[in-house]
């Protein structure tokens, strides 16, 4: 349980600090600012584009804290 915890915690801290550099960025956390994430298949060499539901698609950190009462 001690292991997970830790694990749980570095997630938590890595998160953190993506969201503290988006935020100096002025970009999305969730999709680092594109406004969409690629999903991309290689087994079908399909890919799709996914509309980023953090930031609805804007790309803006403003709009990704409205969103998520940051």
């Amino acid at each position: 349980m001690g292991l997970l915890n830790i694990l749980s915690e570095w997630n938590k801290e890595q998160y953190n600090k993506r969201v503290d550099e988006m935020k100096v960025k002025s970009h999305c956390p969730d999709c680092h600012g594109h406004g969409h994430h690629m999903v991309s298949n290689t087994f079908f060499y399909v890919v799709s584009d996914r509309t980023c539901k953090g930031c609805k698609g804007s790309g803006q950190y403003d709009d990704w804290s409205e969103l998520n009462n940051q």
